[in-house]
């Protein structure tokens, strides 16, 4: 695919941006999207990463208890609302009864990830396309996974995400981590994300990558594309410093994008591809 027809595509993507949290542990009356960094609410990042895609579509999901951040948002951006709390995976579930028909990839994001660049979302978008897979994943490896989900692996293959709370696993080096921004292609998502099991923890987005949904096909061909990724979660973290203590956030200058069976390696830049039709 060149780049007009990667254009093309992109022009059919929607953006779903997560923002129903309360955010505790900020222990701010301020939600914590618009929380002041550098003079610009955190939020107004992550919107300005997802402009080069032009989206068709850019919809961010709320909590009544946020209301007043509706009112912050600008012009075009639409609202869904999460009435109760059950987790991301129910979140982005509000989004997509407001896709319009001429949608074909949902790409999901958090409000809270200020250093999340253009670039990354770009090549995520651009990587799902050209691949033709059904989920891409941006991750990264570090040497603390702290609270974020960690990838499962079986032969290469993504075969799903452990989140922080339910795995005991001891770790001797670098972890892969789900940093929890993603791309689906949308008829894709929308048979899958209403089947993702609840977890103890709640329903996550992750959980559809390496299952099947409920469904019995396998999520088929999956994307890996480690990147830089930097959330906020509590005042005093430092975002962006890779491999701190719990509360830090992860930066990779390593890219991976997986591969399985039909799939190719290219080693000079680590790339790994899992391409289209193969379900199983």
């Amino acid at each position: 695919m060149n780049s007009d027809e990667t254009g093309r595509a992109q022009s059919q993507v929607a953006a779903v941006i997560l923002a129903a949290g309360l955010g505790t542990r900020m222990k701010s009356r301020i939600p914590k999207e618009l929380q002041p960094l550098a003079g610009r609410p955190v939020i107004d990042y992550v919107l300005r990463a997802i402009q080069p895609l032009t989206p068709l579509q850019t919809i961010v999901v709320l909590s009544p208890a946020k209301a007043g951040l509706a009112e912050r948002l600008p012009s075009g951006c639409e609202v869904a609302w999460q009435h109760e709390p059950l987790g991301t995976g129910h979140a982005a579930a509000q989004a997509l009864p407001l896709l319009r028909p001429e949608v074909r990839h949902v790409v999901v994001l958090f409000g809270d990830h200020p250093l999340l660049s253009p670039d990354a979302v770009s090549e995520l978008v651009d990587t799902a396309i050209q691949t033709g897979a059904l989920v891409t994943l941006l991750t990264a490896r570090v040497d603390d996974p702290a609270g974020y989900g960690r990838l499962r692996r079986e032969g290469g293959r993504i075969v799903g995400v452990i989140e922080a709370k339910e795995d005991d696993s001891r770790y001797d080096g670098p972890v892969e981590i789900n940093s929890g921004i993603s791309c689906y292609r949308r008829d894709w998502l929308e048979e899958a994300l209403p089947k993702v099991p609840r977890s103890a923890v709640g329903e996550y987005v992750p959980d559809i990558a390496g299952g099947d949904g409920g469904n019995g096909t396998g999520a088929g061909p999956t994307g890996c594309l480690g990147r830089r990724v930097a959330g906020r979660r509590a005042r005093c973290e430092r975002p962006g410093r890779a491999g701190g203590g719990r509360g830090d956030h992860p930066a990779a200058d390593q890219r991976a994008v997986d591969a399985s069976r039909g799939g190719h390696r290219r080693s000079g830049d680590h790339l790994h591809r899992r391409h289209g039709g193969d379900r199983t």
